[in-house]
This record gives C-alpha cells, structure tokens and sequence, in this order.
C-alpha cells in the first residue's frame, strides 16, 4: 500500500508544509482536482502549474481529476499541455466515454473513477494507464504493481465533501475485489484531522463512517479493505497524525494514543514503561490486545498504590497488579465493555476517534502507546480538528 497527498488550487498556502510532511512520511503521489466549483476558472491553469512545479520540487507524481468543462482553460490539445505541465497522470471525472478515455490514454495515464465505472466498463477501453481487459488470451505483459508508477493500472475512489454521501466500508471492499480481479490497482481517500477544504469543512473520505475517525483508523481500514494507495483528501493533517503515519508506513509500528487517568498515582517510570513499543501476543485474544514485554518490563516496579476493581469500557488501557500472580505487569488494551477486576488497575482510555485502533491491532503486531495527560477541562480526545458530528444537519 503506498500513500498520497491532496493539493488544492485554493488552499496554496499549506501545501508546501503538507508536502514536506507527506514526503516524509512515504509519500509518492500528489492528487490535485482542477474542477471545483469554487475555484476561479481563470486560474486554473497557473494554479495546475503551480501545483505541478511543488510535486516535482519533492519527486512526485500528480494525478489532476479533470472533467470535459475544465479542459477547454488548456487549448486545443490539453492532455499534452497538462502532460508538459508535469501531470503525470489524469483522474476521468464524469462526462467521458470509454472512446475519449482511450485517447486521452495515448498521451496521458488514465486512472478510472473506481466509485462510477464498474471493472466491466472499464475492461473495453484497453489503453495504457488504465484497465486491462481480462479474460482475453494472449500473453500480455503483467502490469506493475506500485500504484506509484504512472504506468499501473489505477482505478481510484471519489472523496465526498457532503456529510451523508460517503460510501460504505463494504462497499469499498468489494469494489477493491472487482477492480483486483480485472488486473486494476485501487485508491480511496481519507479526511483530515487539521485543515479541512472549504467551503463545508466536513472532511474529504471516501467511508463515511470514518469521516471523522482519526486518520491511521481510516488508513488502516482502507487498506484492510484492499486499497493499494490512500491518499489524504484534505490539505492538512496534524504534525502527530503525520508522525503516526509514517511509523506505520515505514516500519509498520502502530502507534496508539491514550488519554491518562490523572485518578491513578502513574509516575514517571510507569508512563516511561507505558510509552515503551512492544509486541502484541501472537495468541491474539477476543477482548484484550495485550502487550508481550510488559511483565517483563514492570517486573520490579511498584505498582501497589494503583487502584483496581473500576468498569474497563472499551478502549480503556490496564495493567494487571499484584494480586494477578505471574500475570502481574501485563499491560492490555480492551475491546469490549468489560466489568471491574480488583485486580486489575485502569490507567487511561483511547480516545473514541482512535478507538477502533484496537480492534485492528492483530497479534504479533509492533505496537507504541502515545501516553499523554488529560486537559484541564477533562476533555479525553486529540484536539485535532472539532469533535462535533459534521453529519447533523
């Protein structure tokens, strides 16, 4: 699974400090869209430049979603101007036939929009850049499988501004099975935490259930549902989302984040012991996550002032005390409601955006709890972007 970024025309001033971040991160793509309503026409062109000059500045590919209306700001023959713009490839939007995709394929990569065209559709127009037809004979050479290359077949997801109209996660799972099984590699999106595009501000997913999950949730979920890149839809994540990002992308370690209890005497050396990585049991358990190095790393730290016996909701991070015997310093997230255990202590909780994090915690999973203090106001969630539900009218 590769990663990829959003570049705005209208949102200019961060996408450097967004770039820098997702290059970071492993990123290989920029997408841009060159059709939004609220974009000045006239400037389409010098923003498409812009934007072209910023991916090659970093060694990135771009993808720019275009539609017939836009195209005519590029002249007569605008693939080949968006080609010697740097566009390395083009998302076909509605209002192109399956003729016009295959020209444009001469000249430019087509990438189809996996959330409209259905692999058969797609399977007529066998054009470079796009989908291959299947079930032909012959002995066509097999197609590379980095979305990152220009060259792949790509089919990529539409992202949704309006609250509501987002696909659902079964819905993306068995388009990423269609579009695999017709040799076509798969993108979708996920919203932002930070800067949200304008003018709804609602986030840019292609799940509607995650539009307002933290992102590693969406990014995990999407590539649990057979997405080959994910590309960020909005034009800023937080500099700890970015962070988060790149450790599970470039050394697959899940960091999740936990709000302590400021009720539980939890001293330096405990949160040390906490924030250390571990790995998850190989013998992955129905209602904990629990972490395989931590007996050992609590072995001779005092935990008898810790209070044990409270409700562990969902999500709640524990330690096992001394009364458990040879389990005593276990630490384990839980993935249900579970009842008080005396002897058991409850030292914070995930916060509900990253809850689902410990459901996609598998065994053997290199896991790193990000342990931080509760706000003054006892607010329990990352401060990211608003917590208020975008989807009510």
């Amino acid at each position: 699974m590769t990663l990829g970024v959003s570049v705005f025309p209208a949102e200019l001033d961060v996408a450097r400090g967004t770039l820098a971040a997702a290059s970071e991160a492993g990123a290989g793509t920029v997408f841009t869209s060159l059709h939004i309503p609220e974009d000045d026409p006239a400037m389409v062109r010098e923003r498409a430049a812009a934007i072209a000059g910023l991916a090659h500045d970093r060694g990135m590919n771009l993808i720019a979603d275009v539609e017939p209306r836009v195209t005519a700001a590029f002249g007569d023959d605008p693939w080949t101007v968006l080609r010697d713009l740097g566009v390395t490839r083009v998302r076909l939007d509605d209002g192109y036939t399956l003729e016009e995709s295959a020209r444009i394929a001469r000249v430019l990569p087509v990438a189809f929009n996996a959330s409209t065209v259905v692999p058969a559709q797609a399977a007529q127009a066998v054009v470079p850049g796009s989908c291959p037809a299947s079930g032909t004979g012959g002995s066509a050479e097999p197609r590379p499988s980095d979305p990152d290359d220009p060259s792949a077949a790509l089919a990529l997801h539409n992202y949704y501004p309006r609250t509501w109209t987002g696909l659902s996660e079964e819905a993306v799972r068995d388009s990423a099975r269609d579009w695999h099984e017709a040799g076509q590699l798969v993108g979708a999106f996920l919203s932002g935490d930070a800067r949200r595009r304008g003018p709804l501000r609602a986030g840019l997913p292609t799940i509607e259930d995650l539009r307002d999950a933290d992102p590693l949730v969406q990014l995990l979920v999407l590539e649990d549902c057979g997405c080959d890149q994910v590309l960020v839809g909005d034009p800023a994540l937080a500099a700890g989302t970015w962070r988060r990002i790149a450790r599970w992308i470039r050394q697959r370690v899940l960091e999740v984040p936990v709000v302590l209890d400021t009720g539980q005497p939890i001293g330096p050396a405990l949160a040390t012991a906490l924030a250390a990585p571990d790995d998850t049991r190989p013998d992955d358990a129905q209602y904990l996550v629990r972490l395989r190095g931590s007996r050992a790393r609590l072995r001779d730290m005092d935990l008898t002032g810790l209070r044990g016996g409270e409700p562990r909701p969902r999500g709640s991070l524990t330690v096992e005390l001394d009364a458990a015997g040879r389990y005593r310093g276990e630490i384990a997230l839980t993935r249900a409601d579970l009842p008080g255990d005396p002897w058991v202590a409850v030292l914070g909780r995930v916060p509900a955006l990253s809850r689902r994090l410990v459901d996609l915690a598998g065994g053997d999973q290199r896991l790193a709890l990000s342990p931080r203090s509760a706000s003054p106001t006892g607010a329990t969630e990352c401060p990211s972007h608003e917590q208020t539900d975008r989807r009510t009218p």
